[in-house]
């Protein structure tokens, strides 16, 4: 019987030690180190929510979760460690995070959503990490107004829909760097010179808000020259109705330079007063402006 060759001998041999030597490695490995929970807050020292920032604009009966929409929160964390931030669903959308935190102090965390918003409004979300809680204010657009015409508007009282082309612009006051001035002038679908509808604020430090959109006490006017009377109306500074009318505007058509805006997008929302003066209750109503 032949003799195995010295350089086969040799290759099986260091093949054989390597496998061992694999064996140990994987046999030895230790399991993944899983962190232990971050501790922070979501509140200053003086115990005051630190800021959020929302982005994206949000319409009912779409997908909430792009790329473009999303929030931005401020952690303080004092012990690093992992973490795992979730709200509960509020009208159909929900807002969840999560990950390791591998330093102490402030730290950003980005809230992607998941779901579609069913209804247009305001949404309030509860916020909590370790023991603080804050609050998430999401602005939820009316989606019936993507489908609206340039310099158009419309709104719903007492079963009646009004309807019409309009005019709108933002515009800075010399006098007062800070404070801008909204102006809405809206005519009736029929070409009835006589009726006019006027609405307008007047509002400060509109360019620096970091929502996507803002909203503002407003006055309202619908007018008929012909009866010398208005149809509805409310003050911009009234307080005695039952729901305070506002109008809400996408911030993100607001151009820093020059002060107005190429397009106007929005919607308002409220109680008004009718010719007696009784509460009536705007509804489904918004408005496309492009200059």
């Amino acid at each position: 019987m032949k003799s195995m060759p010295a350089r086969l001998g040799w290759t099986l041999s260091a093949c054989m030690s390597i496998f061992s030597v694999l064996i140990v490695f994987i046999g030895c490995k230790k399991e993944p180190h899983h962190p232990d929970p971050a501790k922070g807050s979501l509140q200053n020292q003086y115990g005051e929510c630190l800021p959020n920032t929302v982005h994206g604009i949000w319409y009912n009966g779409f997908p909430a979760g792009t790329d473009t929409n999303y929030v931005n929160i401020n952690v303080y964390v004092t012990s690093p460690g992992s973490y795992q931030i979730t709200t509960n669903k509020q009208n159909g959308v929900q807002f969840a995070a999560s990950g390791i935190f591998a330093d102490t102090g402030l730290n950003t965390v980005r809230l992607k959503a998941t779901g579609s918003f069913i209804s247009p409004g305001t949404v309030m979300y509860p916020l909590t990490f370790d023991s603080s809680t804050c609050q998430l204010y999401i602005y939820v657009q009316d989606s019936a107004g993507l489908s609206m015409a340039d310099n158009t508007w419309q709104f719903t009282a007492q079963g009646h829909v009004y309807r019409g082309p309009c005019q709108a612009y933002v515009y800075g006051i010399p006098q007062m760097p800070d404070v801008v001035s909204f102006e809405f002038t809206g005519h009736m679908a029929s070409g009835d010179p006589d009726t006019v509808l006027t609405m307008g604020f007047g509002a400060s430090n509109i360019y620096n808000n970091n929502l996507d959109t803002v909203a503002y006490p407003a006055g309202l006017y619908l007018y008929s020259y012909k009866t010398g009377k208005y149809i509805y109306s409310i003050d911009g500074t009234a307080t005695n109705t039952n729901t305070p009318f506002y109008i809400h505007i996408r911030s993100n058509t607001i151009l820093l330079t020059p002060r107005f805006m190429n397009t106007l997008i929005g919607t308002f929302d409220g109680t008004v007063h009718d010719s007696a003066g009784h509460d009536v209750l705007i509804t489904n109503a918004k408005f496309k402006a492009v200059n």
